[in-house]
């Protein structure tokens, strides 16, 4: 609707965020995501597992975060957004060679990865991480803050 002020809102657009709650480790393979504590989900079209579903077509803004728990300095990491099944996006790169500590230990870090896609109702939309060469944790919220996350939004 039309705000007295000039602003449109559209209290029921499909909008949702989820979060990670425990650590998962991931390979050197790609994996499928699950982000299964919902801070909200407006139109119940997240499944609380690791997928949405569009409910109508339109443009969608998807926005991830992933908090990696490195596993060695000498590898990189990967996450990508998935269109029913096929790759739309591949989000930033980690070198792990840059996230050393003063100590020689490895920083806690976050990359981000962001995305307009054009979607049709029933098409859904997922996030995969890869790490190379060794094993690393992505940090859920359990004593790590609330670093990995996924949410996705119906702008027009």
């Amino acid at each position: 609707y039309l705000h007295q002020t000039g602003e449109v809102v559209c209290p029921r657009n499909p909008s949702f965020a989820a979060k990670a709650t425990a650590n998962e480790q991931v390979g050197a393979a790609w994996e499928t995501l699950g982000f299964d504590s919902e801070y909200y989900d407006l139109s119940s079209n997240y499944d609380g597992v690791n997928k949405f579903t569009a409910p109508v077509a339109g443009r969608y803004l998807f926005l991830c975060t992933i908090r990696w728990e490195p596993g060695a300095s000498t590898h990189y990491e990967w996450m990508r957004l998935l269109k029913n099944g096929s790759v739309v996006r591949y989000g930033e790169i980690l070198d792990c060679n840059e996230v050393g500590t003063s100590d020689g230990g490895l920083d806690t870090v976050s990359t981000q990865m962001n995305e307009i896609l054009d979607l049709s109702s029933n098409d859904y939309v997922q996030v995969q991480v890869y790490s190379a060469n060794q094993a690393s944790d992505v940090a859920g919220s359990g004593g790590h803050g609330e670093g990995t996350s996924f949410s996705g939004h119906l702008i027009g």
